[in-house]
């Protein structure tokens, strides 16, 4: 009997096709495995790229803010500047050496003040923010001291003539003493000078309108001269003498102002003890609200001849009427000290020996009198007038703070 062939597979058919299966399984996990590395590595890639911007990006926000610091530690040094301004303007004008430390803003400040002369200081300042430094130096000065300044025209013709001043002008630094030619004088219009006047050592014109004619130093300066009003002071005062009146022996109670809103008159030889004698001369409002300026009259006093100027200080508000002596007096010594009444017009009829500073708005002569005018050097502790004239960035390892 024959026997048909089987149409299925055989035993060595099958075991190929197993033989294929394994292949084809070991080709899957191979293709799997490099797969995995192509992403591993890619994964790694894209790994480091991200961490060297963010290293950039870290860098960058430290630069940033190293910038940022560095600024706002010139800001902070700045502050210094500005506090030992502040100090100067104070009272610390008569220390040779001094420093000081505070903190503005994020930052802390520390500087040094050397007085030069004594109208100059150098001013060191170190700003420091988060640990970064910045330096500055600066050079301060004291604006110009007058012996007489006029916030409107001021006209000097030597030897006088209808509305025209006779001005001899010196300075000291000891009363009576050899004079040191550091007499300033000035307006915030004009200055005219007539042959032979005697204007001073320096002739100031402030503002937009300004002149000067037979100046022999003309200092020109773009802004107004600042005259701030007179106000009424802060701290402890003095009462007003109730009839408005003072003479003899004035108690200054060391510096303590007496307010005064009412008239005011001086008469008689008026002596300074514990001074300075300082006083305001303000207006005072009614009832109703209606403000009422008050004068001030000088006309029968002689004020503090043997002080120095800075022993008395009168500041007077206003416009209302101020007072002097239509007499003349060129041999005689009749008022020492500084006058400040920037609103009103100061009228002179009779000659005149003063010593100390005036500042008025206007000066107005009668006739042909001549104001013999000593500035007292001792004036000079009171002006305030501190400026910064040069400026630098420097190494905060420079600053001797």
């Amino acid at each position: 009997m024959v026997v048909p062939v089987s149409a299925g597979r055989g035993p060595e058919q099958d075991r190929e096709k197993d033989r294929e299966r394994d292949r084809g399984q070991r080709r899957g996990r191979g293709d799997a495995g490099s797969s995995l590395v192509i992403a591993v590595s890619v994964m790694f890639v894209l790994s480091s790229l991200a961490l060297a911007g963010l290293a950039r990006t870290l860098s960058a926000m430290k630069s940033v803010r190293d910038g940022q610091d560095y600024a706002t530690a010139l800001a902070v040094a700045d502050a210094g500047l500005n506090d030992a301004l502040y100090r100067l303007d104070h009272g610390m004008a008569d220390t040779p050496v001094w420093d000081g430390t505070g903190q503005s803003g994020p930052g802390t400040f520390h500087y040094k003040a050397t007085r030069v002369t004594p109208q100059e200081f150098e001013i060191e300042s170190r700003g420091v923010v988060s640990g970064t430094q910045h330096g500055i130096r600066a050079t301060v000065v004291r604006g110009p001291s007058f012996a007489l300044f006029a916030d409107d025209r001021l006209d000097i013709r030597g030897t006088g003539g209808a509305g025209t001043l006779g001005l001899s002008v010196s300075s000291f630094a000891v009363i009576g003493g050899t004079d040191t030619n550091q007499v300033n004088i000035g307006s915030n219009t004009s200055i005219t000078v007539g042959l032979g006047g005697d204007a001073g050592d320096a002739q100031h014109t402030y503002g937009d309108r300004q002149s000067c004619s037979g100046c022999s130093n003309w200092v020109r300066h773009d802004r107004r001269y600042p005259l701030p009003p007179v106000e009424e002071p802060s701290g402890a005062t003095q009462p007003c003498p109730i009839t408005g009146t003072f003479t003899g022996t004035v108690d200054g109670q060391n510096g303590r102002p007496f307010v005064c809103k009412r008239d005011v008159v001086m008469t008689g030889t008026i002596t300074v003890i514990n001074g300075p004698f300082v006083l305001y001369v303000l207006p005072h409002t009614d009832g109703g609200g209606v403000s009422h300026q008050h004068s001030l009259d000088l006309s029968t006093a002689i004020v503090n001849p043997l002080g120095r100027a800075s022993n008395v200080q009168l500041y007077k508000a206003g416009s209302a009427a101020l007072s002097v002596d239509t007499n003349s007096t060129p041999t005689q010594l009749t008022f020492s000290g500084l006058l400040y009444a920037a609103e009103s017009e100061l009228t002179i009829q009779g000659s005149k020996w003063w010593s100390g500073s005036l500042i008025v708005r206007r000066v107005k002569v009668d006739g042909a009198p001549l104001l013999t005018l000593g500035y007292d050097l001792d004036l000079e502790r009171l002006n305030n007038d501190w400026g910064v004239s040069r400026y630098a960035e420097i190494p905060s390892s420079q600053v001797d703070a």
